[in-house]
């Protein structure tokens, strides 16, 4: 079983995303308490692989939920203009 540690993933997954590490941090220990991954310094190189691609999916879901309500919005008050 390959390990790695909180140090080498979270900042990994935290940087492409233009996200604070912290909040990877909490939101994926917050996923992995829901899954039941075991969370520690050192963890699975998989479990940690998994947590960092929901992660990955739920940035992107919450990122597109947003630029499309801007969409709506600026739609409308073009609409009332």
């Amino acid at each position: 079983m390959a390990t790695i540690t909180l140090p080498e993933w979270v900042p990994q997954t935290a940087g492409p995303l233009a996200v604070p590490a912290e909040l990877v941090h909490i939101r994926c220990q917050q996923l992995a308490k829901t899954v039941g991954i075991p969370w520690g310094y050192t963890m699975d190189a998989n479990d940690a692989q998994a947590l960092a691609e929901a992660f990955r999916l739920e940035h992107a879901a919450a990122k597109a939920a947003h630029t499309a309500r801007l969409k709506a919005e600026r739609a409308a008050r073009k609409a009332r203009a």
